[in-house]
């Protein structure tokens, strides 16, 4: 018999059978320790070849996001904007202007009799023909009054412009208000100079008006 099959040595034959045996264990665990250790290309191994690149994977992938539809916007929708009213004019306040159409003018001497070379009171009347109050400014430019003698002029206040106490007035619907004008009782001359030649016993006649509305001529006496 093959002394691999059959031991020989001094020792029994049934030491040596586990030597071997022993031998064998050793080998292959060594052998297993070595092909799970070490990659040999066995299956699962970390060897295996890598994955085929899938075609456009290596470019950049771009996302984009779908535009909102008109419908489905989260904005509001823009309201109207409310249109503006129009302001309403004021009214106007305070006594409205007399217009020269309702106004009304007379002139007379308060006393139909007056002693010559004295002050005469002369009463200018101005009435308002409207339904409503208004206001009319009397001076020397809107009110004149003149005192003749057949065609002499004697006085006037275009002359003496103090003689008219000017200033608004406020005329009532459908009153009068009478103004006091005083002639000296002499002629009179650009600037009113005084000491001027008295008037004389006779008739004399009283002209005046307002704003270019001529009164009614008014007549009084002087003794």
């Amino acid at each position: 018999m093959s002394p691999l099959l059959r031991p020989v040595g001094p020792l029994p034959a049934s030491v040596y059978w586990v030597r071997r045996a022993l031998a064998l264990a050793l080998v292959g665990l060594a052998t297993w320790l070595l092909i799970s250790v070490l990659p040999f290309g066995a299956p699962g191994s970390g060897d295996a070849a890598p994955p085929a690149p899938t075609p456009g994977a290596d470019r950049p992938v771009t996302t984009t996001s779908p535009r909102p539809s008109a419908s489905t916007s989260t904005k509001p929708a823009p309201q109207p904007k409310p249109t503006a009213k129009p302001k309403p004019k004021p009214k106007p306040t305070g006594t409205p202007i007399c217009p020269d159409s309702v106004v009304s003018i007379a002139a007379d001497a308060k006393n139909s009799k007056s002693p010559a070379g004295k002050p005469v009171l002369i009463e200018v009347e101005l009435e308002n023909t409207a339904s409503v109050a208004c206001r009319v400014t009397v001076d020397a430019k809107s009110l004149q009054v003149t005192v003749t003698s057949g065609k002499d002029q004697i006085w006037t206040t275009e002359h003496c412009v103090a003689a008219i106490n000017p200033g608004p007035f406020t005329l009532q619907a459908g009153k009068v208000r009478t103004l006091g004008i005083v002639w000296m009782g002499e002629r009179s001359k650009k600037g009113c100079p005084t000491g001027q030649q008295k008037s004389l016993p006779g008739f004399y006649a009283v002209d005046a008006s307002f704003n270019g509305i001529a009164a009614k001529k008014g007549h009084f006496l002087l003794d």
